[in-house]
This record gives structure tokens, sequence and C-alpha cells, in this order.
């Protein structure tokens, strides 16, 4: 995550997410930036876990309190607890699990990618970082990536040359 948005891979599946702050979640717009990492996460758990239900989600993050507080379903802010409740009622609504390690930032090249979707040229760079990932290892599933329909206008001219990508418009849970 960054100021402006963040981002989140899930290597198994493929699938990508990006969540502008501004644009799709103003709440948290002004927030610390551990609550929007976990934030994130957030958005992808809940805009996946209908399309998996009973899946296991082991997650990896550059972000050590996301680490913590997802392993220990608990934290001490008030931000991060509204949003840890969220992902706990997700999670039982559709039967998942979910945990999480920690992964180094200097390797976190594709998640760092999305999380910056907003700056000129970082769509080429994912594409790129993607490609190659792809080359080394091939998910079950298609890539699919995710963002609001909002942040899709933002980035409209550079979403609109992307070819062999499924588009997934979903809503927050």
């Amino acid at each position: 995550a960054c100021d402006i948005g963040g981002g989140a891979f899930l290597p198994s599946t493929g699938y990508w997410h990006y969540t502008n702050w501004l644009l799709d979640r103003p709440e948290i717009a002004r927030s610390h930036i551990n609550v929007k990492e976990l934030a994130v996460i957030e958005d992808m758990i809940c805009s996946l876990a209908p399309h998996f239900p009973g899946y296991h989600f082991q997650l990896s993050t550059d972000n050590m309190s996301t680490v913590i507080w997802l392993n220990k379903w608990s934290c001490r802010s008030k931000e991060a607890t509204s949003i840890l409740k969220n992902i706990a009622l997700t999670a039982v609504k559709y039967d998942i699990s979910i945990s999480c390690s920690h992964l180094p930032g200097c390797i976190n090249h594709i998640a760092d990618s999305i999380s910056r979707l907003h700056s000129p040229g970082q769509l080429l760079h994912l594409m790129s970082l993607l490609n190659h990932f792809h080359q080394g290892y091939r998910p079950a599933f298609c890539t699919v990536f995710h963002m609001s329909l909002l942040a899709a206008v933002f980035l409209s001219p550079q979403v609109a040359r992307m070819h062999g990508i499924l588009n997934s418009w979903t809503k927050r849970c």
C-alpha cells in the first residue's frame, strides 16, 4: 500500500486487486499505512470469498502489523479492529480460512506495483512482472484483476489497452 492506493496479489489464483483510497475507501484515505495494508486484504478477501467457498487463503504481506493482526485476529486500533471483524464475518459466511506470513518488501514486487497503478508506467511494469511470474508458474485459474468502476475509470485509457485479462467488477462486501 501507499498513500494513494493499495494492491494485493494471490499467486495461487493469479488474482490481483487494486484499491484507490480516495475513490474506493475514502473513510480510510487518511488512516495509518498499517490500516491501509489490512484494508486492501479486506477488499481482496471480500471480492474473492464468494467465488472460493471453503478455500484456504495463504496470504503474504510485507507489513508486520497486518501479519500479526490477521494471525491473532485482534489489535488495539479501532479502525483495524473494524476491518478484522469484517474479514472474520466474511470468512465465517463463506467457510474460508486465512493465514498470513511475512514477505520481505524487497521481493514483494507484484503487490507493490499494483499499489502504484495510479503512477504513469506502472500498468506496463505490472504486466511485465505478471508475464515473468507466469513463465515460471501457471496458476490454477486465468489471471483476474479487480478494481472498482471508479478506479477503472481513473485508469481507463491504460485498462482499455490490456488484452488477455478477465475483468472482475464486483462491489466490496
